[in-house]
């Protein structure tokens, strides 16, 4: 029968997090640094506007930029000795984990661009760091190390310490009927989105009986910051019958709160049989076709977030005692604007105020009875016109008066002036940086070749020369590396050279080939344990390709000079100065030093609590160095920013200075 084809829907409300644990169990962090026995585990957070070196305290930590490129999708790296312990693409805010070895120290981590095919693109930053759960160490959650913000660990004596989780919560109606019905309206209220419809405006959905429509919502919860707090999600359907027309609703809410310690196996007491401060669970707008969140009911129903410990007359508890026996911690009115008294005609017997500690003046010079012949320490008021040689009965500056006198503490005024500079690294200027305008070195022999070193590239490379070879010796990749360029009789470069370094060799005219090795560092700085052997053509022609950002085993080619093709070159090692100086004539103490780098974002310059004097003509000054991508930031133009401020050391007086420099990628 039509009108027995009744409608029944349920709507249901479930949470888990991204590693497929219930959310019942979400626990804000109670301890931030790492300190015991070797973590298990790691967890990571990509955060695309940090650069190096980031706010954590590591001793050890190294970090290297290249670029200003911030990409909201990366490919990540880490590695540790002979393993990869991570690798994979990595969006903005996610957070990924890190499985550390027991034998592990450290990593090293190379965070790169997503390359068109999903790998692994050009290297963007490189970085090594500790991962021993050690106070000297300091792995303390929400420090950053380059772009990457640590926000968990793991280990035997502090457990799963984590200040953010990956939370999704799946909304779900289901068709519990026997008859065919239409899902005509799915509202979600959540405290992240509000209250919005899930199903598209006019559009309803068919659920035979069994049936489900389900809605999904992800977020990234900071449980460190939301300690303690309940959120609740409500989900409400409507439908009807296909046959029938008759409509039917349900609603749910599901609640998850983030707990700051963890639940005891056991209750700490006996259930007290008065109500709590706060109510176990929120009541519903309405009774649900299903249970609760809470799976014991309360001792006794809260009328109110705050209930009172006895009834009260009225039909709500007051959120505080009617009448309290205690005095107010305020006053209750104002001071009046009028004596409320009468001023008395005797002197009273006692003081109405103390004496004070200070006097209420500054007590003047006593004059001698007789002006002295001889000048004094100090200038008179009106200096006389024939000072004698004779010195004064007080010490004095010099043997002679000066012809001025000295000068006012009060008007010896602060002048500090800032100014920011620029030069690469070889000394040129940092004016008509430009991208490289040719990609492969073609025509006469090249002067030098520039190449960056790459700790996770191997042999396989991804250079075009048919004449490269290339042999790996081990599976380590070590930040620091000894390396050597050879032509049959002669050593071309060596030294050694850091992740993400560049450095350039000079090519002797005759020279067509070189042979490299790439070893350890020894002890004592010099060449150690053998990595990898290559040979690579080093003449522009066509055939050889020499083409920038090819990559040669753990050496990748980062520019060239030519008679036909000039200076290519794809970094630049850019040295930013900046400097306080002292244009007065008193001396001035230099509180404040702030930097402002589109590289490092903003710093102090000083020491916290440092100031050092500068006397007239002193300059203090502040380096940083960058490695900047040319090729990747053609028309780019960044701001560097410098401010002092500081007072003079006589007159306390303050004075602050600010300037500007530009570096204009053509």
């Amino acid at each position: 029968d039509p009108l027995k084809a009744h409608c029944e829907l349920s709507a249901r409300v479930s949470c888990q997090q991204q590693g497929g644990g219930s959310c019942e169990s979400l626990m804000s962090p109670d301890n931030t640094t790492c300190v015991g026995s070797h973590p298990e585990e790691l967890s990571f957070a990509y955060v695309p506007s940090s650069k190096c070196p980031g706010t954590n305290t590591q001793s050890t930590f190294s970090c290297l930029d290249f670029g200003s490129e911030s990409p909201f999708a990366v490919y990540v790296q880490f590695f540790a000795s002979s393993e990869t312990l991570y690798e994979g693409i990595v969006s903005g805010g996610e957070v990924f984990k890190v499985n550390i070895p027991s034998d592990t120290t450290s990593v090293q981590i190379t965070i790169s661009t997503v390359s068109n095919l999903g790998g692994v693109g050009s290297v963007m930053q490189i970085l090594s760091m500790s991962v021993q759960c050690r106070e000297e160490d300091q792995l303390t959650l929400l420090d950053t190390y380059g772009s990457l913000q640590l926000t968990g660990f793991k280990n035997a004596e502090m457990g799963d310490q984590q200040v953010f989780t990956n939370v999704e919560i799946t909304y779900t109606a289901t068709n519990t009927g026997t008859f065919d019905a239409n899902l005509s309206k799915a509202t979600v209220t959540s405290p992240f989105s509000g209250t919005y419809e899930a199903l598209p405006d006019g559009e309803m959905r068919l659920l035979e009986p069994g049936d489900s429509e389900t809605f999904s919502e992800a977020f990234l919860l900071n449980i460190a910051a939301v300690a303690g707090a309940m959120y609740e999600f409500d989900f409400a359907v409507e439908g009807e019958g296909t046959l029938s027309g008759l409509s039917c609703t349900q609603g749910m809410t599901n609640s998850l709160e983030v707990q700051t310690m963890s639940p005891t196996s056991a209750p700490s007491s006996a259930p007290s049989n008065t109500p709590s401060v706060y109510p176990s669970i929120s009541p519903s707008k309405e009774p649900s076709s299903t249970p609760t969140v809470s799976k014991q009911p309360s001792i006794m129903p809260s009328g109110s977030r705050y209930p009172s410990a006895a009834p009260s007359s009225s039909s709500a508890p007051s959120d505080s005692p009617s009448n309290s026996q205690l005095p107010s911690s305020f006053p209750s009115a104002g001071p009046s604007s009028s004596p409320t008294g009468e001023p008395s005609t005797q002197p009273s017997g006692t003081p109405s105020v103390g004496p004070s500690s200070l006097p209420t003046g500054i007590p003047s010079q006593e004059p001698t009875a007789v002006p002295s012949t001889a000048p004094s320490s100090m200038p008179s008021t009106a200096p006389s016109e024939s000072p004698s040689i004779k010195a004064s009965s007080g010490p004095t500056v010099t043997f002679e008066p000066s012809m001025m006198p000295s000068p006012d503490p009060l008007q010896a005024i602060c002048e500090l002036s800032a100014s920011v500079s620029c030069q690469q690294q070889d000394g040129g200027s940092c004016e008509g940086l430009a991208p490289p305008k040719n990609t492969t070195c073609i025509g006469s022999s090249p002067e030098d070749l520039s190449f960056i070193y790459v700790p996770t590239s191997k042999c396989s490379g991804s250079n075009k020369q048919s004449t490269f070879s290339c042999t790996d010796f081990n599976t380590d990749s070590p930040f620091s590396v000894y390396v050597q360029f050879f032509d049959n009789s002669q050593t071309l470069y060596e030294g050694g050279v850091s992740g993400g370094e560049v450095f350039k060799v000079n090519i002797p005219s005759d020279t067509t080939s070189a042979q490299i090795t790439i070893s350890t560092v020894s002890d004592t700085g010099g060449l150690g344990t053998v990595l990898q052997l290559s040979s690579m053509s080093v003449q522009c022609r066509e055939e050889d390709q020499l083409t920038l950002l090819d990559t040669f085993g753990s050496l990748q080619f980062a520019g060239f000079k030519n008679a036909e093709m000039g200076d290519q070159q794809v970094y630049a090692n850019v040295e930013i100065t900046y400097t306080s100086t002292n244009t007065g004539i008193f001396d001035a103490n230099l509180l404040k030093a702030t930097v402002t780098s589109p590289f490092s974002g903003r710093y102090e310059g000083l020491p916290e609590d440092i100031m050092p004097q500068e006397a007239p003509s002193d300059t203090e000054t502040f380096t940083e160095s960058v490695l900047l991508n040319l090729a990747a930031s053609s028309g780019a133009n960044y701001e560097f920013d410098f401010a002092v401020q500081g007072e003079g050391t006589l007159s306390g007086q303050a004075c602050n200075e600010d300037a500007s420099f530009s570096i204009q990628v053509l």
